[in-house]
C-alpha cells in the first residue's frame, strides 16, 4: 500500500526523520503502530493502542495524520507558529470556508503535551486551547481604562502587581493573546484579564471582531491538523455535539472531525466524568446575582445570594457533622432549593422579557437569560437525584483556614455510553492511545470502561523496546 510505503520511507535508516532528528533509530514498534493508525484512519474504525514509553508514540499518530491531510483534496495550512506570516486577527476577520472533509483532531489530557506537540514534533499544527487561555479584549480595555483613571485602583500584593504590570505590558503588543506567550504565569491576576464562558457576552462583545479566542477557533476551521484537549472536546461532545452544523457553520469551538486521536487516553474517563455532573459553587449564585443588577433586577439578584447563602451554609453544616467523612447527598429533597429556583425562574423570565424588548438592556439580558438557564437547569437535577441511578452527588470542601467552602458536585459512575453516544459514534475515525491502557496484558477492562464495544474497534499492544544495548540497565 501507498501508505505503508510512505511510512517505511519515513522512518527509515535513510528516511525524513532520520535525515532531521541527530541520533535517530529505527524502531519497530514505532513503524507498527504508524501503519495501524494509518490502516484504521483508511478503513474508518477505531484503534485502542497501548505503546509504552520508548517506542515514540507521538510521531506514529502524527505521521499518519499529516499523511491522510496530504492524501486530501486540500492543502495544509500553517499556523503563526510556523511558515505563515499572518496574525490570529486575520483569521478572524477571514470568512472562506471550513475544510469540507473535516479535519485530524488531536486531543491530550493536558496543554503541556499539547504544546510539545505543536512547537517541538510537529511545529505546524494549530493549537486549539480554552477561552481562559487567551487574553480577553472588554476586560482587558476594562483594565486599562481603570488603570488610566486610578494610579493603583486595587490593594495589590506584591506578586499581584508584578504580574498585572508584565500582563498589562504584554496585552498591549500581543498578536496571539495566549497567556502561554508570557514568561511566567499570571495566576494571581489572570482572572482580571480573561473571560470565562459564563462572563463571555458573544456576538454582543464590542471586541468580537479582535477576539483572540475567536480568532483561534476560525484559524481551526481551516487547518488540517487541530490539536486541543480533553477540556475543551468533552463538554463540546456533550452540550454541542461534534459535527453538528448551525447557520453559520460548524458549533463550538472544533472543526468538523474527520480523525481523532486520543493521547493519555487512561485519562480519558476520568476527565469525561468531570463533565457528566455539577460543579456548583456559591459563587456561581453571586455571578448571576451580579449579572442581575445589569438589567436593574437587583431585588431578585439580592434574594438570590440570600437563599444561596443559606443553601450552602445548611450544607456546610450537614458535610461536617459527626461522622460526615464523606459527604454524599442521600436522597431527593434532602435540602431545601424551591426558593433558590423560583427565583432563578423569575430572573430567568424577567431577561427573556428584556431580550424581546429589544432595548439597551438585551445584550446583558442575553448574558442574564444564559446563566439563569444553567442554574436551573443545575437545581433541578440536584432536587430530584436518583440514589439508584448512575449519578453520584458529594460536597467538595475548598478553601483553608477558616475560609472553607463547599461546591455541589456530581459525576457519573459509567461514562462508557456517553463517550459512545458523543464522542466515537460522531467522528469517522478514532484511534486511542497511552503508554498504560492494557490490564493482564489484555485491553477488555479499557474498552468497557471506554464504551468500545463495537465490532469496528482493532486492539494493538506494541511490545516494549526495553533498554538498548548502548544504555545501562537502572
Amino acid at each position: 500500500m501507498e501508505r505503508n510505503r510512505l511510512i517505511d520511507e519515513l522512518f527509515g535508516m535513510d528516511g525524513v526523520l532520520a535525515q532531521t532528528t541527530p541520533g535517530y533509530l529505527p524502531r519497530p514498534g514505532q513503524i507498527q503502530m504508524a501503519k495501524e493508525v494509518a490502516s484504521v484512519i483508511a478503513r474508518r474504525e477505531v484503534l485502542l493502542a497501548e505503546g509504552p514509553c520508548g517506542i515514540g508514540k507521538s510521531f506514529a499518530y502524527l505521521v499518519p495524520a499529516c499523511l491522510t491531510a496530504l492524501f486530501s483534496d486540500q492543502t495544509i495550512t500553517y499556523n503563526n507558529a510556523g511558515t505563515s506570516p499572518r496574525t490570529m486577527s486575520d483569521y478572524a476577520r477571514d470568512d472562506g470556508p471550513e475544510r469540507a472533509d473535516g479535519a485530524v483532531v488531536i486531543a491530550t489530557a493536558n496543554i503541556a503535551l499539547q504544546e510539545q506537540l505543536v512547537k517541538k514534533d510537529l511545529p505546524f499544527l494549530a493549537l486549539l486551547k480554552g477561552r481562559s487561555n487567551y487574553l480577553c479584549q472588554r476586560q482587558y480595555a476594562a483594565e486599562k481604562a481603570r488603570r488610566d483613571e486610578y494610579v493603583d485602583h486595587r490593594k495589590m500584593s506584591d506578586d499581584q502587581r508584578e504580574q498585572y504590570k508584565l500582563v498589562m505590558d504584554w496585552a498591549a503588543k500581543t498578536e496571539m493573546g495566549d497567556k502561554s506567550e508570557l514568561p511566567v504565569e499570571p495566576y494571581a491576576v489572570w482572572n482580571w484579564f480573561t473571560s470565562t464562558s459564563d462572563e463571555c457576552q458573544g456576538e454582543d462583545c464590542p471586541f468580537q471582531g479582535t477576539c483572540f479566542a475567536q480568532s483561534a477557533r476560525a484559524f481551526a476551521k481551516r487547518a488540517d491538523v487541530v490539536v486541543t484537549n480533553y477540556h475543551l472536546l468533552f463538554p463540546q461532545a456533550l452540550y454541542l455535539g461534534l459535527n453538528v452544523r448551525g447557520k453559520n457553520g460548524p458549533l463550538g469551538f472544533l472543526p468538523p472531525i474527520r480523525t481523532l486521536i486520543c493521547d493519555e487516553a487512561h485519562e480519558a474517563a476520568g476527565i469525561a466524568r468531570q463533565f457528566s455532573g455539577l460543579d456548583l459553587g456559591l459563587g456561581s449564585f453571586y455571578s448571576l446575582a451580579k449579572h442581575a443588577t445589569k438589567i436593574k433586577a437587583h431585588g431578585i439578584g439580592s434574594g438570590i445570594r440570600f437563599e444561596a447563602d443559606r443553601l450552602y451554609d445548611a450544607i456546610a453544616a450537614y458535610a461536617n457533622g459527626p461522622g460526615r467523612g464523606e459527604p454524599y447527598l442521600r436522597q431527593a429533597g434532602q435540602f431545601d432549593v424551591g426558593e433558590l429556583l423560583g427565583l432563578c425562574r423569575k430572573l430567568d423570565d424577567l431577561a427573556e422579557q428584556t431580550v424581546l424588548g429589544r432595548g439597551e438592556l438585551a445584550a446583558p439580558a442575553r448574558v442574564v437569560q444564559r446563566l439563569a438557564g444553567k442554574r436551573i437547569a443545575e437545581l433541578e437535577a440536584f432536587d430530584s437525584f436518583d440514589e439508584r441511578g448512575n449519578t453520584i452527588y458529594y460536597f467538595e470542601k475548598r478553601g483553608s483556614d477558616g475560609a472553607e467552602q463547599y461546591k455541589i458536585r456530581s459525576c457519573d459512575i459509567d461514562v462508557s455510553e456517553f463517550l459512545r453516544a458523543n464522542l466515537w459514534s460522531q467522528v469517522p475515525t478514532t484511534v486511542l492511545t497511552s503508554a498504560t491502557l492494557a490490564v493482564g496484558a489484555v485491553l477488555d477492562d479499557r474498552r468497557a470502561e471506554l464504551g468500545l464495544a463495537s465490532p469496528r474497534t482493532h486492539d494493538l499492544i506494541v511490545p516494549s523496546p526495553g533498554v538498548p544495548p548502548e544504555l545501562p540497565w537502572l
